[in-house]
Order: structure tokens, then sequence, then C-alpha cells
């Protein structure tokens, strides 16, 4: 399977996503297999995997969650883990 198509998995879970975001997950794909073969930052038996089971995966949260664009404070980090046992 080619990186767009694998990509597009992820595009089915957030048609949100605008042309350059589109992009720019197309080419994390042939990214990851590039470094992979250096570094082996994934399992190698799950390299193909990479959107569903990587990319698609760390992106669940922001189903769940409005992250603010400024950056993530100590003050945010106790107000998730905080609102999140209530």
């Amino acid at each position: 399977m080619s990186a767009a198509i694998d990509a597009g998995i992820v595009e089915a879970y957030f048609p949100e996503l605008t042309d350059a975001k589109r992009k720019q997950l197309a080419l994390l794909g042939p990214l990851y297999k590039e470094w992979n073969e250096r570094i082996n930052v994934i399992s190698r038996k799950d390299i193909d995997n990479l959107y569903l089971n990587h990319v698609l995966h760390s992106l669940a949260i922001a189903k769940i969650i409005s992250f603010k664009s400024e950056p993530f404070s100590h003050r945010m980090a106790w107000m998730v883990v905080h609102q999140s046992s209530t």
C-alpha cells in the first residue's frame, strides 16, 4: 500500500484536516520507513501499519481533548489530570 492510501485512514477520522496537513501525513510514512531502516524507530514488523497503529492511535486523544494553540504548561497538565478524574 502507498503512503497516501495509508494516510487516508487518518483522514477518514479527521476529515477537517487542511490540505497542508494531508500532505504532511502522506510524507510521514516514507520518512518513518527511511529512518526506521537506520535507527529502528518502531518495530520493523509493524512499519507497514504505521498510520493505523501509531499515527491514528496517537491522534485519538484529539477526538476527546481540544488543545489550545498556547504552549503546554504544568498548570494545563494539572488541569487535564484533575478534570479527567472528576
